[in-house]
């Protein structure tokens, strides 16, 4: 579940292990606390968010409590290679798409058969080149990671509105993308593109 609030706040509520429930909180900020200094982390949540409605005083409430509280930016962090001598980087720590991509689960497996694949493939060699195994893995990887670290244009906008207007806005597109008759068109669409 996804409550937005004027200012790009976000709550988001979805199940985690069984009988529990993650919660995050996103908003815009210029600066934030300490990494060591939790109470001032919490206390700049709970200043962002207390009173804006839906359940949001409950989850602030069990803020303090949660165990695996974090606070931390959304960042992309982009390197040149993904690996060094017998290690190799894999899923976002090689490629770091946004969370707001859609892309991280596919883009892991994607990136564990490619692996598997090139170290097979290096390992029937009577004298393997794991580091030539690497590099193939990353050129066969690179293409569909830098597509998917792009966000199409307003991604972020219909994340986190500004306003109201367009929180009622994303809201409208989302219910219309939910009916049939609008998943039927795009197919349409699509289809006419092909040819």
């Amino acid at each position: 579940m996804v409550h937005n609030a004027p200012g790009s706040r976000v709550i988001e509520a979805r199940p985690g292990h069984p009988g529990t429930q993650e919660i995050g909180f996103s908003f815009a900020a210029s600066a934030l606390p300490a990494r060591q200094d939790r109470e001032a982390q919490q206390a700049l949540v709970d200043a962002t968010f207390s009173g804006l409605g839906w359940r949001t005083q409950e989850l602030l409430a069990a803020m303090p409590e949660a165990a695996d509280f974090a606070l931390d930016t959304f960042d992309q962090i982009e390197i040149d290679t993904w690996h060094s001598g017998r290690v190799v980087l894999l899923g976002d720590s090689a490629w770091c798409a946004s969370p707001l991509s859609g892309l991280g689960t596919a883009l892991a497996l994607q990136g564990a058969e490619t692996l598997a694949r090139e170290l097979t493939a290096a390992a029937a060699s009577p004298i393997p080149d794991w580091s030539e195994a690497f590099s193939r893995y990353e050129r066969a990887m690179r293409p569909a990671t830098t597509k998917a670290r792009k966000l199409l244009p307003g991604r972020v906008r219909s994340y986190a509105p500004r306003t109201a207007r367009g929180i009622t806005a994303v809201a409208g597109i989302m219910k219309a993308a939910q009916n049939p008759a609008f998943d039927r068109l795009v197919t349409r669409i699509g289809a006419n593109r092909g040819h």
